[in-house]
């Protein structure tokens, strides 16, 4: 499961890719933004992230859940970092 922080949606005009491997063709819908990546929190009820340098692009359906609301700073609550965890798992 990954956590990203999109900054764009739409249709392709052109084909996309990112160093990921990521492939959008032309005429395909897509979202754009940056991947999120757990780093130390000192408070054990918040997961911290930070946003990863390289912008990414990825179809619709890879997401599974489209919105988990972060707080200013990049953090999330424990339980609900854990809930979205048990819920992805469950649907594997």
């Amino acid at each position: 499961m990954y956590f990203v922080k999109v900054i764009e949606k739409g249709t392709a005009n052109e084909d996309l890719s990112d160093p990921y491997g990521h492939y959008i063709a032309a005429g395909e819908k897509y979202f754009s933004g940056y991947y999120m990546k757990s780093v130390r929190s000192r408070n054990s009820n918040k997961k911290k992230f930070q946003l990863l340098p390289t912008k990414i692009v990825f179809s619709p359906d890879e997401v599974f859940d489209a919105y988990v609301e972060f707080n200013d700073d990049l953090t999330i609550e424990t339980n609900t970092s854990n809930d979205l965890i048990q819920k992805a798992a469950s649907h594997l």
